[in-house]
């Protein structure tokens, strides 16, 4: 059930994206806000003073949804506060907090797991989210889109929201998810077990879209915003994200087969994740000072399939050197393109601005669905290589001895020195080609960016696009 710990936490940050989405054409943007920091402090605190695996997971579960309700409604508020122009820096400086996040998490994770306890890597979310309500105090009051519904009461708006496209929604996704996480694990890829519920989701989908055609205006996901370049903005959300969290987990794994430590690998982690954490930054001001973000999205995911090509090629000896270029590479590459889709659905809605949120909330289950459909494929891909690996290096490992190597690292080091090397060597081989396997995620996303994406000029597209686009100059 350990698995289920990371599980929990980005199948409802998956599945309450569209719910979310249509809430923030309802309520106020602050409201909702202060809402998810709530939600996300709850599910921490009750992960924290857990007694049991099944009241960490709930904890969990609580916590994903406030998280994906503090980051949909973020994107929304800037579009209600700041002139299209100006988005992409603020956009940049959310990818360098979210960046940050990750560089100093599982740093900051391990200590606490090695030093004190597990329960303070929860517990600090406490402050933290605090410190979030208190700048929430200062931040603008009433932002809501005009509707005809914004003279209702609370409990009038909240049967306004699309239930029954809810309840599919997160049917199709659980059903689609579920399979990523248990095929090849727990149950093999080809049984019912996986297959059936591939074969539900499928359905699912059908039925959802089915009944978004039947609501219209007022469904979770507006037929009017499947259009072109908003779905091209999410796919290249959905394969830069995919190489994101591809990386962030499989980089570590090549230095620590190595013998380094989990917290040691992620400091070796650093360089991609600090130049993916100020690409961002260069993006937004970029876009900025010539008007344009969709140049970026072209050239610079090819940047991160060059960098993943080049770990390929790495082995046991290669230097650190080496790695630490081709980490910075392929980092830029990411890391630039990370939230230009934003700005690419922002661009497109800037004259339907009351459509934002539920657009947003498409890219944000689209980029969750990246996520983890790019790690199911890359763990599949690393354990059946490891698998041949090891029987063509170490035929002599038995195998009981072979599975606990594809279950722990941490095995490797309790053989034999003149074992270690050739399990390491298999190691590094399947890894590398969890390398390889990544690089067509960037031609992917480029390709996306060049067929299905406007290229707007953002200072043109700003104007006369309504209030929301003169509330801030800068």
């Amino acid at each position: 059930m350990v698995s289920w710990i990371s599980t929990a936490y980005f199948l409802t940050k998956t599945v309450a994206t569209l719910p979310v989405g249509q809430i923030l054409t309802l309520y106020s943007t602050k409201r909702v806000y202060v809402s998810g920091i709530l939600i996300f402090e709850l599910g921490s605190l009750l992960c924290a003073v857990s007694t049991s695996m099944p009241f960490l997971i709930v904890g969990r579960l609580i916590a994903g949804i406030g998280a994906t309700t503090v980051n949909v409604a973020a994107i929304w508020l800037i579009a209600q506060i700041a002139r299209l122009e100006i988005r992409p820096i603020l956009f940049g400086m959310i990818a360098l907090m979210e960046t940050i996040a990750c560089t100093i998490g599982p740093i900051i994770g391990g200590a606490f797991s090695e030093k004190v306890t597990w329960r303070w890597c929860f517990y600090v979310n406490l402050p933290i989210g605090g410190l979030a309500l208190a700048i929430s105090y200062f931040m603008p009051g009433e932002n809501a889109p005009k509707k005809a519904s914004s003279d209702k009461t609370l409990a009038a708006k909240f049967l306004e929201i699309d239930w029954i496209g809810c309840l599919i929604s997160s049917g199709m996704i659980i059903a689609f998810l579920f399979p990523l996480q248990l095929g090849g694990n727990t149950y093999p890829w080809k049984s019912a077990s996986v297959i059936t519920p591939l074969i539900l989701s499928a359905v699912g989908i059908a039925s959802f879209l089915a009944w978004q055609r039947i609501k219209g205006a007022r469904a979770i996901l507006p037929w009017s915003i499947l259009r072109k370049s908003i779905l091209g903005s999410s796919f290249v959300s959905f394969w830069t994200y995919w190489a994101l969290f591809d990386q962030i987990y499989y980089i570590p794994l090549w230095y620590q087969v190595q013998g380094r430590t989990a917290l040691q690998s992620g400091i070796d982690t650093l360089p991609f994740l600090l130049s993916s954490c100020l690409a961002p930054v260069f993006a937004g001001l970029f876009s900025k000072k010539t008007g344009y973000y969709w140049p970026i999205m072209v050239i610079f995911p090819l940047l991160s399939s060059i960098g993943t090509g080049l770990m390929y090629t790495m082995g046991p000896a290669s230097s650190r050197t080496r790695m630490i270029g081709y980490q910075i590479i392929s980092g830029i590459g990411t890391g630039a393109t990370l939230q230009l889709p934003d700005v690419s659905i922002q661009a497109e809605l800037a004259h339907e601005s009351q459509l934002i949120p539920q657009a947003t909330g498409l890219m944000a289950l689209v980029q969750g669905i990246g996520a983890l459909i790019g790690l199911a494929i890359s763990a599949a891909v690393f354990l059946n290589q490891l698998t041949i690996d090891l029987r063509a290096t170490a035929p002599f490992l038995s195998e009981t001895v072979a599975k606990e190597l594809q279950q722990s690292i941490a095995y490797i080091f309790t053989l034999p020195a003149s074992e270690q090397d050739l399990v390491v060597q298999a190691y590094i081989k399947s890894l590398n080609l969890v390398f390889i396997a990544q690089v067509p995620a960037g031609v992917l996303a480029s390709l996306t960016s060049l067929t299905m994406i406007r290229n707007y000029n953002l200072k043109h597209r700003g104007r006369g696009a309504g209030s929301a686009d003169e509330r801030m100059d800068a």
